[in-house]
């Protein structure tokens, strides 16, 4: 045995429609990820601007060397080498093009001099320090001086992160509607279920009456005849109507992850409320608060500054630079390396350094077709951007047709259900009369419960042609 008959026979739970919207968000899962996805690209942006930050290193070393040299008197002697450096730097680029860094270098060095053992020269070990502190300072002349061709990569993390926004409302609006349409499909066939119910009741009854009229001599058996058939025609739609309530509820209940619970609607479509179903105005609307909208906004402008980079991509690389520090030296005697720094802090021995750097491309082909891609990207996302607003525009048009159709429809529901109470009214006082035929009864019980149902009909498709509006708006 399957498990959806169970679910279905279960007793329904009652939903209201702003609860059934709440649940809507909470439980759908394409809702969820496109939110992860917009935290993800959040975190993206913070990632970008990294670049900028300032960056501390430093390092440490201790080297060890042994080797033979040759002096210039024939002799042969071994060179003991044991240095310790250490180093530290900060440094950073910036927006503008310009990068700076601040640069500090030390290192003591303890030399011994081995010579061989018959060897008459007399040699000393000896010791040396060394510091130095340079700040230096480059600036993009031409390539990267424009801050947004070097903010390229964050203004790209950003269209990404609006896309991605856009993108989970644009999934709400959709889960919204799904879920609005459901709803009133569901309420539209429990309207219908209860009326063919109502039909079954009412055709027995009839049944009832019939044959008693029947015994009595008054009716021909052919009338009993005709109302048994119009009984199992009420049934047959009683089993047709409950089969598409069950398959509403169980769509909904599944858009809500409920596992099929079966649901009771608890709110009513209620009477058409007066819109201002100006066209121009709607698609104005639309095209303003759509979040498909959005997303391909952000496309083109994304494009757009992908573009005017490419273009600046194509200047020749040109920096200047300019440095200022100061140095210092000192062997064991004067000091070693403590005097060598204070030679450094004490600013005796500065040192000066400004220079240009450029860089050409003879033949630059990677820059211009950069810029030939992003040109035809630029164009197509703009190809698109107008062909979603035709084609919202175009839906707009249709809701609004619908939506006017709905109203009419409604008007002349009301109406047929006027005329059909009233029908079945007379021909129940001409039954009561003896006058009736029976088979004009029957018709005319059906016309009031097709009626009644078409009442419903009209005020959930103009529900659910609001609903649409309403999210291609992204008013929900």
């Amino acid at each position: 045995m399957t498990l959806l008959p169970l679910l279905l026979a279960a007793e329904a739970q009652p939903l209201s429609y702003e609860q059934a919207l709440a649940l809507a968000i909470e439980a759908n899962p394409d809702v969820a990820m496109a939110q992860m996805d917009a935290q993800a690209a959040e975190s993206r942006v913070m990632s970008a601007q990294s670049v900028w930050d300032p960056y501390l290193t430093a390092n440490l070393g201790r080297a060890y060397n042994l080797s033979e040299q040759r002096a210039d008197f024939g002799f042969y002697y071994e060179l003991e080498t044991t240095s310790l450096m250490w180093s530290s730097q900060l440094a950073q680029t910036l927006p503008t093009g310009t990068s700076w860094s601040l640069d500090w270098q030390n290192s003591s060095q303890d030399v011994g001099v081995q010579l061989e053992a018959d060897n008459l020269f007399e040699v000393e070990d000896f010791a040396s320090g060394s510091s130095s502190l340079t700040a230096s300072v480059t600036q993009q002349v031409l390539k990267g001086h424009r801050m947004a061709y070097n903010l390229q990569a964050i203004n790209s993390a950003k269209a990404s992160l609006t896309i991605a926004e856009a993108s989970v409302e644009q999934q709400r609006q959709t889960v919204l509607s799904e879920v609005a349409s459901a709803y009133w499909d569901l309420v539209y066939a429990g309207e219908a279920l209860a009326t063919a119910r109502e039909a079954v009741d009412v055709a027995q009854e009839e049944q009832r009456i019939v044959a008693a009229q029947l015994d009595a001599g008054n009716m021909a058996p052919v009338e009993l005849t005709r109302v048994q058939a119009a009984v199992a025609q009420t049934q047959l739609a009683l089993i047709e109507s409950d089969n598409l309530h069950q398959a509403a509820s169980y769509r909904l209940s599944t858009l809500l992850a409920m596992d099929g619970t079966p649901l009771e609607p608890t709110t009513e479509p209620g009477d058409i409320p007066t819109l201002d179903l100006d066209l121009g105005r709607a698609i104005e609307a639309t095209l303003a608060g759509n979040p498909g909208i959005k997303v391909q906004e952000a496309l083109v402008a994304n494009a757009e500054a992908n573009l005017a980079s490419a273009k600046h991509g194509r200047l020749p690389t040109l920096s200047v630079t300019g440095s200022a520090g100061w140095r210092g030296y000192d062997d064991e005697v004067g000091g070693g390396y403590s005097a060598a720094r204070s030679e450094v802090f004490g600013r005796q021995f500065p040192t000066r350094y400004v220079g240009a750097d450029l860089s050409v491309p003879l033949l630059n082909r990677a820059a211009r077709g950069e810029m030939n891609a992003q040109a035809a990207e630029t164009m197509s996302a703009e190809y698109q951007l107008q062909q979603l607003e035709q084609t919202l525009s175009e839906q707009v048009a249709g809701l609004v047709r619908d939506l006017e159709t709905a109203t009419r429809r409604l008007e002349l529901a009301e109406l047929n259900l006027r005329l059909a109470e009233e029908t079945l009214a007379a021909e129940k006082a001409l039954q009561n009369a003896g006058r009736a035929i029976q088979k004009d009864i029957l018709a005319a019980q059906r016309e009031r419960d097709a009626a009644r149902v078409e009442v419903v009909k009209a005020r959930t498709d103009f529900q659910k042609s609001l609903v649409t509006l309403e999210g291609l708006q992204g008013r929900l």
